[in-house]
Formats: C-alpha cells, structure tokens, sequence
C-alpha cells in the first residue's frame, strides 16, 4: 500500500478537472462513479504477483487521483495533449521500426529486393501475424522508456475519467449499449458490463446481491460490520474472497470492502482521498476496535457537514456542526462479489441475516419509521429508492411521512418516480403523497417524463399532479424533445381535462338553489379517464345550466316589472329544480329539455299576450315571447327590458 498524503477535502476540485477534459461531471460530485468503480474494479480482483503476493490494484488508483489533483485544470488539458503526442509518435516509431525489420526479413528471403517497398496490405496473413509480433516487441520496449513512462501515467488520467465517467453516468451513453438495453438511472452494473477487466471476467464477472437498507446508531453500526466479518470467517468453509460494499445514502456514496487476503477493511470516500486502510488483527479486543473504527469512518462520511465540505453549492439548512448531535445515519448497502463466489456468499449472508442482532437493527418499528439523518434522510426515503415496496409499506403502515424530504428537497415520490419505480410510486400516492411538491424547480411528474416513465405518468396524473409549465420547465415540451410521444399524448390529454375542471370549478352558485349546488358538486367529483366523455358530460351539463339560468333570469326580469306573475312560473321552477336534484353524470340532462321548452314557450305565449294589451308593453312582451320560442338571445331580451324598464313601470301603474 502506497503512502499518499491526504488530498484536498471533497470532491470539487475532481469534478473541475473532469470538466476541463471535456467529461460531464456533475459540480456536486460523482462520488456514485468512482465508489462503484473502486468497489468493482478496485477491491474484486484477485491477482497476484510472481512473489505470490496480492496485488492491490487500489493504489493504482490513487497514484492517478493523486496526480490529477497535482496538476491544475487549466494547465491539465495541454499535459494530456502533449503526452498524448509523445505517446503518437512513439508508438509510430515502433511501428515504423517493426516494418523495417520486417522489410529486412523479406528481402533476406528473397521476397523483396534490396530496393523495393512493399505496403502493409500486400502481406499474406502469416507475414502479417510476423510483423504485429514484430510490432508488439517494439511496444514492450517502448514500454521501458523513461519518457514513456511518466507520459503513460499522465494519459491513465483520462482512461480514470472515462471509467468514473462510464460508471457515474451510463444512462448517457446509449450507443454503448445494445439497443433497448440502456439503463435509464444510475446503473452500475450495467456500466460494469462495458469495461470489465480481464482480471473479473477470469472469475466469471460480477454480482450484486439484493440491497439491504436501514436507519443506524453508531454503536449498530459497529455491531453491523463486526456480524458481517464474523459471519465470513467463522462460515464453514471460511469465505475467502474479497467483498465490497457500496452504501448509499439520500445525498452520498462511499465503497467499504473487506479483503480475507489482507485481513483488511478497506475505506474509500471520494471527499476524503487517499483510500483508508483498518487492519483487522488476531486479537479479539483489537479485533473489536477495528470494526468499530470503519463503523465510525462511514458514519462519518454520511453527515452533512462531510459531505459539503467541499463548499460546494449548499441548501439554505444550517449545516451540523456538532457530533453528538448526529445520531442516526440512514444508507442502503450494495453487495458485490466476483460472480463465480456468488452463491458462496449468499449463504454467508443468509446467515449473517438470520443473526439476532442484524434482524433487531432491521426491525421495522414506529420510532425508526419517523427517524432522520443530518440529511434529513428517513429510511423510507432508502427503501424508495432502492424499489423495496415491502419495506417501503412496513414503514408507512408503521407512520413514516411520505413527503419527508432531504435537505436538497427530494422525497420518497420524487426519487421513485425518478428511478422508474411504479409500484414505490403507487404505494405512496395511495398513502397520501404529494405530487405536486417542486424539488428545484421540477415535481416527480417532471422527473417522470425527462425519465419517460410512461406508466408512473399515467398514475401520476390518475392522482391529480398538475401537467403546466414551472418556471421555464414544460413537461408537454420536455416530453417532445426527448421523443417520448406516447407521454405527450397523455399530458395534452390532460391538460385539456385540467382546463374543463378549471372551467367547472367557476361555475357559481348564483342563483342560490341547493338543487343546483348540489349537481354543480356531482360534475366536480366526476371521474373518467376518457377525455372524449367527460367533455360531453360538461357539455351536456352546461347546455341544460345555460337553459334553465336563462329561464330564471327573464323570469326575474319580469317580476321585476311587478305586474301579472305568471301562473306557470313557480311550477316551471320547481320541474327545473327537480331536474337538477335528479341529475346522474350518467345520464343525458339535456333529454329533459323539450318538455320544459314546451312549457316556457306555453308561458311565453300568455306574457305575449298579456303584453300586447299596451303598446308600450307590447315591444318588450314579444321579445320575452321570442326568446321562449328560442327567436332571440337572452342578452337582448335583457337588455331591451331594462332599457324599458322605466316606461313599464310607468304603464304598469
């Protein structure tokens, strides 16, 4: 193990220096990348020298961590390319070497004259396989170059940012994958699958076992690798092959692994390099202490203050700053082995698992239902994530709060809608979840479509989250963008039933009859899932609304000429009444219209009639009589009455 002084604190210079290579890294770090690949590619493989010693392929690591954070991001985009230069024209001069040996060979056996050239192309597949051997001595000599060397360890910079890059963020790189194969989220063993070493494919490639999440003490946390330990050695046979662990909580990821060869936990934390290594010795007591040590290392490594200790850009929450303070901290773990040792570990863990101090940790309790972290992280914000819908209803049924968010604003919805979860998201949304929480300007409906989670889309909006724009985010455009039609479909859908509720939720209860109150409360609990029905359903409503509040305002324009009150008016209201107490959204209301339209026009008729006595009434009785005959509009049958009103109550005198 190569003694490395501790590098700058968090993760921001790193991510800096990726940016300046071109690399995509996030600001806040990419602490999922390197953790995943130090648990994989770090810790894993089992090679050994020729001394038969382990080969700790973790200190390679560092060594190129250590020499990326020496040298500046403005100056290190020009060292990559001048080494990358070197290494060009190096490797052109070993080939060029290569072909003039082989030139050489030809023409000693007179299949090339002194003079002549002949191209590559030109080879038989015999002389072609002598020439690359050729070539490759060449290259194992170039290799013992001194100028190839440092040069060599130089470019290892990029080929790191290229793995951290691969295994931080493979959903944006589909062209690597097979097509409908890419992952969607963060999905380290599907990044594993592109850049596998040679030294895990020789042992068959790698697993993950099934999560495991909880919320723990310090003292629970030593407990938890001390029976982890244990339940590897004392297993019969004793399992003997490195393991790692990446635990993950709401805003961090760090990798623990523990080597049998080495009798070594191993601690990597990509705010606080070098690698951390805690011999593990005989002595029980000692034994005890470095458990205890690595329980405290990650313990720490989860709390807040740890985590931003970079200054990077930070939530308005006060930071913890005191430790005792901090007494619980919620993760999950991943378990990877080397797939050829994957049984074999599975029945260690099983063990490990049916251990009375592991089953008391991971007991499902009300009090650890409603625990949080410095992160404000609960464990059923972990369950969530990681898509174990019984932990996730064993927590609920026991009171944890479904809209429990992180400090950066993320809840248990948000980040199962994030991560593709349908039945996390249905669970919760049946527990009262929110859907239209914003976390930095998005809700889970948003995060669902830039995701193009079709199904969570649909339950999302089945649960009333609004479809509009945010500030600058559309998710109607976001889904066009990303090509997702079927999504698109279904958010204009809803946007026109978001505009029909909006329109029925404006209709007033003036005139004030509880008959109409009460059918207006019908139309707004009804439920449908086609656009095409309810949109005939408010039509046919509002038809027979417009119809009959048309009948009642002209028949309040007449009494309030206060003369002759027809004698069919009250019982014309009290058939409309009826209509609206008896309305059913499955059934046509309009059907009950010509029959009170005969009556209308039968009252239309009399106040015509009554009218037509004076010629100063006459004018305003036929236009009260046509609009009963439906001959012309309520707003001039109104307008024209108040307009006469003063000379009808002159007439009516």
């Amino acid at each position: 193990m190569t003694k490395i002084n501790n590098l700058t604190h968090g993760q921001r210079w790193f991510s800096v220096r990726m940016q300046s290579l071109d690399y995509p890294s996030e600001r806040g770090g990419t602490c999922y990348g390197s953790g995943n690949l130090i648990a994989i590619e770090g810790i894993l493989p089992e090679d050994f020298d020729e001394n038969g010693n382990f080969i700790n392929y973790i200190d390679h690591f560092d060594q190129i961590f250590k020499l990326a954070h020496d040298i500046s991001p403005k100056e290190l985009p020009k060292i990559v390319k001048t080494a990358r230069q070197e290494y060009i024209k190096l490797v052109r001069n070993a080939k060029a070497e290569a072909w003039k040996e082989m030139q050489e060979i030809l023409a000693r056996e007179n299949k090339l004259k002194q003079d002549d050239k002949l191209p590559e192309r030109a080879l038989t597949k015999i002389q072609m396989e002598q020439f690359l051997k050729l070539f490759r001595n060449k290259k194992k000599d170039m290799v013992n170059n001194p100028a190839f060397k440092g040069m060599h360890n130089i470019l290892d910079i990029p080929a790191l940012f290229e793995l951290i890059e691969i295994y931080h963020q493979a959903y944006l790189h589909a062209g690597y994958f097979p097509e409908g194969k890419s992952p969607k989220n963060q999905n380290a063993l599907a990044a594993a699958q592109l850049v596998l070493s040679q030294s895990l494919k020789k042992l068959g490639g790698v697993a993950k076992l099934t999560p495991i999440s909880g919320i723990y003490t310090l003292d629970e946390l030593t407990v938890y690798f001390r029976s982890l330990r244990q339940s590897l050695i004392h297993h019969q046979p004793p399992f003997t092959h490195p393991i790692s662990l990446f635990l993950n909580n709401s805003l961090h990821g760090i990798t623990v692994g523990y080597n049998p060869h080495q009798k070594t936990w191993i601690f990597f934390n990509s705010s606080q390099l070098p690698t951390q290594y805690v011999p593990v010795p005989l002595d029980e007591e000692q034994t005890i202490a470095a458990d205890k040590e690595i329980a405290a290392k990650v313990f720490e490594a989860f709390t807040f203050r740890e985590i931003h200790a970079d200054q990077s850009p930070i939530p308005k929450q006060p930071i913890i700053e005191d430790k005792e303070v901090i007494k619980h901290s919620s993760f999950s773990t991943h378990i990877y082995v080397a797939k050829n040792y994957e049984i074999e570990l599975n029945n260690c863990l099983a063990v490990w698992q049916s251990r009375p101090e592991w089953i008391d940790m991971h007991e499902v309790t009300s009090d650890k239902a409603n625990l949080i972290d410095s992160t404000d992280g609960s464990w059923l914000y972990i369950a969530a994530l990681e898509n174990n819908l019984k932990k996730v209803t064993e927590l609920l049924t026991m009171g944890a709060k479904p809209n429990q968010a992180i400090k950066f604003g993320n809840t248990p919805l948000y980040i199962a809608a994030q991560m593709g979860h349908y039945e996390i998201v249905n669970e919760l949304l049946r527990w009262n979840a929110d859907p239209n929480l914003v976390v930095c300007g998005c809700t889970p409906l948003h995060v669902a479509v830039l995701q193009g989670h079709l199904e969570i889309v649909e339950e999302l909006l089945k649960n009333k989250a609004d479809p509009s724009p945010i500030s600058y985010i559309d998710p109607v455009a976001l889904a066009k963008q990303r090509g997702h039609l079927a999504i698109v479909h279904l958010l204009e859908q809803a946007l026109e039933f978001q505009k029909l509720h909006r329109e029925i939720a404006k209709l007033k209860d003036q005139p004030a009859i509880p008959e109409r109150t009460l059918a207006i409360q019908k139309l707004r609990q009804y439920t449908t899932t086609s656009l095409a029905e309810f949109k005939k359903v408010y039509a046919d409503f509002k038809r027979f609304d417009d119809f009959a509040l048309d009948l009642f305002n002209i028949f309040a324009t007449h009494q309030a000429v206060g003369k002759k009150e027809f004698k069919n008016f009250n019982s014309l209201k009290e058939k409309i009444k009826r209509a609206y107490q008896d309305y059913d959204t499955d059934k046509d209301i309009t059907a009950s219209i010509p029959a009170l339209q005969v009556e209308a026009n039968e009252i239309g008729d009399v106040a015509e009639a009554t009218f037509n006595k004076t010629s100063s009434l006459s004018f305003a009785g036929s236009y009260i009589g046509a609009f009963f005959n439906h001959k012309a509009s309520l707003a001039v049958v109104i307008h024209t009455a108040v307009e006469k009103l003063g000379e009808i109550k002159i007439c009516c005198k």
